[in-house]
């Protein structure tokens, strides 16, 4: 893919949220359409190559604190799908907005999107698949415990080569995490529970 693409922050309904710029060209930016609500955090994206006929950019994707935006190249909502609400029940005031990831997570060969946000108190962290759902049979979106939220971005990969999914990320309680997707029970699961030590030395026993 050739574009760049970059969120503007925050948007109300009838501004753009995004813009997508051909650095080979002197064509003015592309305007990204809007979503169904307003959004205060728009500010991390990444651009997904999911056709395995066209190369090249299939989506531009930025989660925001209540929905998740996903466009092409001509900056025209990829589908309807990708208006996701992660759920009007609860407040998004503050959001825990870090950068998403791609990678497999359901073993379907299509790279999934994992992000986060906040419901409430709490942290949120959130898996898509490439149509804007929640991947099969993975406990997704999973709550952290009240006061906690994800202060870094995530990385997706077998750690331990075994040939299960990992995902690796750092929350606000000084903690690392590493969890095995598809052996962990559900819960709060800090690094010391995947087969490392309590002061985390990042060396594995």
């Amino acid at each position: 893919s050739a574009e760049v693409g970059f969120p503007l922050g925050e948007y109300l309904p009838g501004g753009a949220p995004a813009m997508l710029i051909d650095p080979l060209s002197s064509a003015a930016p592309v305007e990204c359409e809007t979503g169904n609500v307003e959004s205060k955090m728009v500010r991390f994206g990444l651009f997904a190559d999911w056709s395995e006929i066209v190369p090249g950019m299939d989506a531009f994707i930025v989660p925001a604190e209540n929905q998740c935006l996903a466009w092409n190249e001509d900056g025209r909502n990829f589908s309807d799908g990708w208006h996701v609400y992660y759920d009007t029940t609860y407040t998004y005031s503050t959001s825990g907005i870090n950068p998403p990831a791609l990678g497999n997570l359901d073993g379907t060969g299509f790279a999934d999107i994992l992000s986060s946000t906040r419901r409430g108190r709490n942290g949120l962290i959130i898996g898509m698949d490439f149509e804007g759902n929640e991947p099969q049979n993975i406990d997704f979106p999973f709550l952290l415990p009240e006061g906690v939220d994800v202060s870094s971005g995530f990385s997706i990969a077998d750690v331990d080569r075994d040939g299960k999914v990992e995902i690796v990320f750092g929350t606000d309680d000084c903690l690392l995490h590493c969890w095995e997707l598809g052996s962990c029970t559900t819960g709060y699961t800090p690094w010391p529970q995947h087969r490392h030590d309590a002061g985390r030395s990042g060396v594995l026993e």
